[in-house]
């Protein structure tokens, strides 16, 4: 029986898998205990993974339009047409016309040949990635405020902290490896989060608060701190800029107001705020703080509160965005997002940096459909008919477009309206580079064959540039070649090798040549990657939820993740032993409520917000607080985002997925 030793395809982790291959197939996996990051140990998702490789779902052939079906066709017709279609598109329409979609799913080499295949095939500015829908804020915030877009510590580094502040996330549950790597040498833990999720009942402190109040929340810490004096008086004038203005601005904050704004007593919040500042403190966040329509001032408040306890570049602390998927660090890393931090692009690559913030978002791209504005989509790996603010809208505009191209490895609800669908390899069958939440370089390694006729995503979008002309231009002969132009063009990577990363089990970015082997575990030691080298504050605003509640729609909704599922259950729902631990769709709501509206558990009730509606069965839980109801967003049986509004946030166009007013009727 071989062994093939590769990286789990689920969050952004990175756990070592070794996967299993008998008579060419994957039989079974193992965690690996090798792995710099996991140690052999696997979460539930993980201990699976390898049970959708060989699922009779797969797509095997290349699928085609006909007569308002999907029919199997030649590689050769259906990319033929793809690019026929594209081309006269673009000719006719203008290149801005387009729309391409990357996947945070993908290497790091497929991400670097879809921005090189928008850029230099296509023409066009608008390319997208998943991370715009969860952390594009962080990318805002922390580029702006500290240089790069990207955890400045790693898991080691947690391990020696004194003080887990976790504002947002529920790493027990999402990322469990991580999380019980940080735990273990007993920091205190203080959750901050409205649901008492399992992360918040392994907490010593937990902070119940409202949802999308967290700005409120820590700007009450800062001002704290600042007005007991217990700021890091010389960290802050050694090592940071417009610190002044910052501490003028926030000297007007009422701390007083923090109980009626945030459900929060001010005796709690001054318990916290001496906490941080007197220990080494790791800030780990996650969706609920970035998904917001608030979502880059709530990131800057964290990292600001990071810059004034000193909890930046030294042992034991730092600034912990989680990541979701398990390669959005190395996707928005290869330019796949606008406003990535694209780090330290090389001059030649530079140009991208400028022009991609004129580019559309995910979002926006869909939006411009309707308008006509975009004409052609090309989707790779994602799902936005489900992962999408406003399925109504979102939907609507997949099924309008003149032209839409999906790659990926199974039928979604995505590829229904497709006019070309190319079958794609799974992680399993691809070989490649991934990047984790704590900027680790990993090695994907092929194990099998690809179903059918299938091919790696690299591949295809080879084959689709040879079929518009520019075969010269990405004529690789695998993906290490393509991985040695990445060197060239991202310094930040240009001291990483396939051979390192062999070597040392992954590679840390920023890694140059003569840097240490494994590159910088903990970023910004000494300086910050800004022109000035100093951390830059910046101004903080406390903005109340987008869309309050009213009379007519009284509850909070907030959507969020199951241990046992994985986004929008393209690959997790295809693992029999997750499906059988998987629930039908259900909405927690406080028994006070349930109480209130005559309500039981298991009885079906009917969700509706201004956009749609959905029907799930009520699970009374003490888990929310009254007036909040939690609906995962797993399922597309009743998809959460039928409810969500499309409201953006105006820096990052994060989408407001966090605090949607909702009501709650039985059926």
């Amino acid at each position: 029986m071989e062994r093939v030793r590769t990286v789990c395809p689920f969050c952004g982790v990175g756990c070592g898998l070794v996967l299993r291959v008998e008579g060419g197939r994957v039989v079974g996996l193992e965690g690996d205990r090798d792995s710099r990051v996991s140690s052999g140990k696997l979460c539930i998702k993980g201990a699976h993974a390898h049970e959708f490789v060989h699922h009779p779902d797969r797509l095997r052939v290349p699928l085609i339009r006909k007569e308002g079906q999907l029919v199997a066709a030649s590689w050769e017709e259906a990319v033929g047409l793809a690019a026929g279609r594209l081309k006269s598109i673009v000719e006719e329409h203008g290149p801005e016309s387009v729309g391409v979609l990357a996947s945070a799913k993908g290497t790091n080499e497929e991400n670097y040949l879809v921005r090189k295949f928008a850029d230099l095939v296509l023409g066009t500015l608008n390319v997208d990635q998943c991370a715009r829908l969860c952390h594009s804020a962080s990318e805002v915030a922390l580029s702006e405020m500290l240089g790069l877009g990207a955890m400045t510590t790693n898991m080691e580094e947690m391990e020696r902290a004194e003080i887990l502040l976790v504002v947002g996330a529920n790493p027990a549950e999402q990322h469990p490896i991580l999380f019980s790597r940080a735990v273990k040498s007993g920091a205190r833990l203080i959750v901050v989060d409205p649901r008492l999720t399992p992360t918040a009942a392994k907490a010593d402190i937990h902070i119940r608060i409202k949802p999308g109040t967290d700005d409120g929340f820590l700007l009450a810490l800062i001002a704290h701190i600042l007005r007991k004096g217990l700021q890091a008086t010389r960290f802050l004038e050694e090592r940071t800029s417009n610190f002044g203005a910052f501490r003028e601005a926030v000297g007007t904050f009422d701390l007083g107001s923090v109980e009626g704004y945030c459900g929060v007593p001010l005796r709690l919040v001054e318990e916290i705020a001496e906490l941080v500042a007197g220990k080494r403190t790791v800030l780990l966040y996650g969706m609920g703080l970035t998904q917001s329509s608030n979502g880059v001032s709530n990131v800057r408040a964290l990292a600001a509160l990071a810059l004034i306890t000193g909890n930046v570049g030294r042992d034991g602390s730092g600034v912990a965005p989680l990541r979701g998927q398990n390669n959005v660090q190395g996707a928005s890393d290869m330019g796949t997002m606008y406003g990535s931090s694209l780090a330290e692009c090389t001059e030649e690559y530079c140009y991208l940096r400028r022009r991609i913030r004129r580019g559309l978002t995910s979002v926006e791209m869909l939006e411009a459909v309707l308008t006509g504005e975009v004409r052609a989509l090309y989707i790779i790996g994602e799902n936005p008919a489900m992962s999408h603010p406003d399925l109504a809208t979102a939907r609507g505009a997949l099924s309008r477009v003149d032209f839409l191209l999906v790659q990926d490895i199974f039928p979604t609800e995505t590829t229904r309206h497709a006019h070309v669908v190319l079958p794609a390899a799974s992680y399993a069958e691809k070989d490649g580079t991934v990047t984790n939440t704590e900027r680790r370089v990993q090695r994907l390694r092929k194990a099998v064959e690809p179903p059918g006729g299938a091919r790696a995503d690299w591949e295809i979008i080879s084959i689709l540039a040879g079929a518009l002309g520019h075969g010269e231009g990405f004529a690789y002969s695998g993906p290490e070649e393509v991985f040695e132009e990445i060197r060239k063009k991202i310094p930040l990577y240009s001291g990483i090798t396939y051979g390192g990363i062999e070597e040392y089990g992954g590679i840390f970015w920023p890694c140059y040549p003569g840097t240490p082997p494994e590159g910088k575990r903990t970023i910004y030691r000494r300086r910050f990657y800004t022109a000035s080298g100093k951390a830059r504050f910046m101004p903080l605003e406390v903005f109340p939820p987008s869309v309050p509640t009213s009379a007519e729609y009284p509850f909070q909704l907030i959507t969020g993740r199951l241990i046992r599922a994985y986004q929008t259950g393209t690959m997790s729902r295809r693992c029999p032993s997750l499906e059988r631990l998987f629930e039908g769709p259900f909405v927690e709501l406080n028994p006070q409520d349930a109480a209130r509206l005559g309500l039981e558990g298991g009885e079906r009730v009917r969700l509706e917000s201004e956009r749609g509606t959905v029907e799930v069965i009520a699970r009374p839980s003490e888990a929310v607080p009254p007036g909040v109801l939690f609906l995962p967003f797993h399922f597309h049986e009743a998809a959460a985002n039928f409810l969500t509004l499309p409201e953006l946030n105006p820096l990052s166009k994060t989408p407001e997925y966090k605090a949607t007013r909702t009501r709650l009727e039985r059926l």
